[in-house]
């Protein structure tokens, strides 16, 4: 990991690293709190789905990340959260209202999209062009090892010293990484002197009836978005089903929960390293990878909805998280093989737009099957979505050309 021995690069993934600790530590302690304080799944139901509608906005953020300073962006975003975070415990001491709890997470989220969006674009400002793929590698593992180490040290901490002391903890570890962040050297970008010196002319922007076109008259790709949108919306309540499962279920507290979360984080970084030796020494195609890993995923799911053990708990998130990142990689890495490169770019926003607004409707569905099952029934109904989900995706393709995601990569390097 060379880019480690960069000073700037060092300093932004202490930065990334704080301020992904510290939103994990929030999430949790928000959920458990608000839980805990109403004794209503009715109540986090809501948190849940208000927490998710910052993520319909996440094209405008992306834009906006990358028109303006990326660096200023990052180090506003977690000053931001750090203030919000005061401001929760300042609302905890005097009105103590859950309502405005809401309020100011739905924020956090709104500054976490802004923090993801601008931070990934510092990275070629900080290392060399040949190093930005190893800095991006590195950054993702850093968010990674700092989130699964969120809920692993928020559970415990939650369980002994209570939700302030995590708020307080948060707050303390935003504003350091924001101070960190002041530190980043930013070079001016090797790209934009490029452009500056050697002017040349820039295509317009894909419209959106030829993006709109591409994807309708692509029948792999419908039934990609299909599975993907069926996904995304029975894993958008994920981790409000898995509170209260772990909570009222198995009667158990913010420690065990901690445990679990960690262990489908631990599954997914798993999986994330594995995903590219699993196609290459199994020899498995990526429509094979697919289906193994939906079914698994939903195998998983109902086991964890039927053995309310919580030991066997750890092993169900865990492959439930593994296979989830083979599902994800392989979606991803087919996208990338049907859309021709010309059209990719756009294409890909608005399928980014669509799955953003799919987490606000599984957060809405789920949020209202609380009120009426239990959570071992929500994990059995999940698992069986992601299973039907597979199934349709295969019988919507039983009558299409056998050879089509092969036309349709011919398709891409003949544009």
């Amino acid at each position: 990991m060379k880019v480690l021995s960069l000073k700037n690069y060092r300093l932004y993934g202490m930065s990334i690293g704080l301020g992904t600790l510290a939103s994990r530590l929030i999430t949790l302690s928000i959920y458990w709190y608000v839980l805990e304080t109403t004794q209503s799944v009715t109540a986090l139901a809501v948190t849940g789905f208000v927490q998710s509608l910052p993520a319909i906005f996440s094209m405008l953020v992306s834009k906006f990340a990358d028109k303006y300073n990326a660096k200023v962006i990052m180090i506003f975003s977690e000053f931001l959260r750090g203030i919000i975070t005061i401001l929760i415990l300042v609302n905890i001491f005097t009105f103590d209202s859950i309502v405005i709890i809401i309020a100011l997470n739905m924020m956090v989220e709104f500054a976490e999209l802004l923090h993801t969006s601008s931070s990934t674009n510092i990275i070629p400002s900080i290392v060399d062009e040949k190093k930005i793929e190893q800095g991006v590698g590195v950054s993702n593992a850093i968010l990674a090892i700092s989130g699964l180490a969120g809920v692993a040290i928020g559970g415990v901490v939650y369980e002994n010293y209570g939700a302030i002391s995590l708020f307080v903890i948060a707050s303390i570890l935003f504003f350091v990484s924001t101070v960190i962040g002041l530190r980043i050297q930013i070079a001016r970008s090797k790209a934009k002197e490029n452009v500056e010196n050697n002017p040349i002319k820039v295509e317009p922007e894909i419209g959106l009836k030829k993006t709109v076109t591409y994807i309708l008259t692509n029948a792999l790709l419908l039934r990609i978005i299909l599975v993907a949108l069926i996904v995304n919306i029975s894993f958008a309540a994920f981790d409000i089903v898995l509170t209260v499962h772990v909570r009222n279920t198995l009667e158990q507290g913010a420690q065990v929960y901690g445990i679990m979360s960690g262990s489908l984080m631990v599954g997914m970084i798993v999986g994330s390293i594995l995903i590219g030796v699993i196609t290459t020494k199994l020899k498995l195609s990526v429509s094979n990878i697919l289906l193994i890993g939906f079914v698994s995923c939903g195998i998983f799911l109902i086991l964890l909805g039927i053995i309310n053990v919580w030991l066997l708990g750890i092993l169900f998130t865990f492959g439930i998280g593994f296979f989830m990142a083979l599902i994800d990689s392989s979606v991803d890495s087919w996208l990338l093989r049907i859309i021709p490169e010309e059209i990719r770019g756009s294409v890909i926003n608005m399928l980014t737009a669509l799955f953003a607004i799919s987490l606000p409707i599984g957060s809405a569905l789920f949020g209202f099957l609380m009120n009426n099952f239990n959570t071992s029934i929500l994990f059995f109904i999940m698992g069986i979505i992601v299973i039907i989900g597979i199934i349709i995706f295969q019988l919507t393709g039983i009558n299409g050309n056998k050879n089509n995601e092969v036309v349709l990569a011919e398709q891409e390097s003949n544009v």
